[in-house]
Parts: structure tokens; C-alpha cells; sequence
């Protein structure tokens, strides 16, 4: 995939966004590159939540493919292709390491983790793995906005593709 300049500033924690942004908009400027540094001026500063989230994706791909893999799981097994019991604990057992790693991502830039900001990436996280395109979002480390838990209800009250009820190979 290619690098975008934005791409740089993904990695910079939300506090220190603005001047970053700003100064990489100058230098693209400098360079003759207005389209990109228009771009770049454009940009939204993450939430805390978004940031946090996307870096540990990012650090942690080997975690975030255990949870997307877990999820699918889970989805089979409310759909009575496999022990439910098991995928939930599975599931559980794959989302804590990404909740670990958000947090202390927001830790090590110095913010605090309340209650809700808990709340905020425990529901994005589950929201953005549950949907195909905003977890390719997440992989890359380009998740933009907050989500809403949609709760697992979400996973069988649509038509659920094939591909989905076939256990994948491991």
C-alpha cells in the first residue's frame, strides 16, 4: 500500500496533532506539494479514543487478526455453526490484549483512562471488528471516527454472507 503523508501523522498522539499537522503542511508547502499539503491541513485531529486504538492495531496486528478471527467465530457459533460457549470465551480472551494495548498506548502520551473513556474504545473496538471495512480501517491504522457498540444482536439480525458459516483453515 502507499504511504500517504498523512500516513506520519497517524502516530502522533492527539496533543501534539495540531503542530505536527502544521508543520508538515508547511514542509509539503516548502517542497511544491500544495495538493498534499492541503490535504494534510484538512485533516481532523483524532479522539483519544481513535488514536489510542489505531496504534494498537497497528503495533499489535498478530492481536487484531486473533480478535477479527474470533469475532467470525463468534458470528458461526450464534448462528448455531459452533460452540458458543467456546467462541465466546475465545472472544473475550482475544479482545483484552487490544484493550491493553489501546490503553497503554494513552498512558505512555500521557493522558489519562477514565471510566468512559474505557467505555469509548471498548465500544469502538467491538463496533469497528464487526464491520468488514471499518476493520480494514483499523488495520491500517486509518480508523477516523468513534464508534457505537452495536452489540452482537448486530451479527445475526441481517442476512449473514456464506462465507461466514464456513470455518475458515487455521
Amino acid at each position: 500500500m502507499k504511504r500517504s503523508p498523512t500516513d506520519a501523522l497517524r502516530h502522533v498522539p492527539p496533543r501534539e496533532f495540531v503542530s505536527a499537522r502544521k508543520a508538515l503542511a508547511t514542509r509539503l508547502e516548502r517542497e511544491g506539494k500544495a495538493a498534499a499539503a492541503r490535504e494534510v491541513s484538512r485533516l481532523r485531529r483524532p479522539s483519544p479514543v481513535v488514536w489510542a486504538l489505531n496504534r494498537a492495531a497497528t503495533t499489535h496486528p498478530r492481536e487484531l487478526a486473533a480478535l477479527a478471527e474470533s469475532v467470525d467465530r463468534l458470528r458461526r457459533a450464534q448462528l448455531g455453526r459452533g460452540d458458543l460457549r467456546a467462541a465466546t470465551a475465545e472472544y473475550r480472551a482475544a479482545f483484552d490484549p487490544l484493550m491493553r494495548a489501546a490503553t497503554a498506548a494513552l498512558r505512555e502520551a500521557g493522558s489519562g483512562v477514565s471510566g468512559a473513556i474505557d467505555r469509548r474504545i471498548r465500544s469502538t473496538l467491538q463496533a469497528a471488528v464487526t464491520d468488514g471495512g471499518r476493520r480494514a480501517d483499523l488495520g491500517a491504522g486509518r480508523l477516523s471516527d468513534e464508534l457505537t457498540d452495536p452489540g452482537f444482536a448486530v451479527l445475526t439480525a441481517a442476512p449473514v454472507p456464506a462465507e461466514f458459516l464456513r470455518a475458515r483453515p487455521a
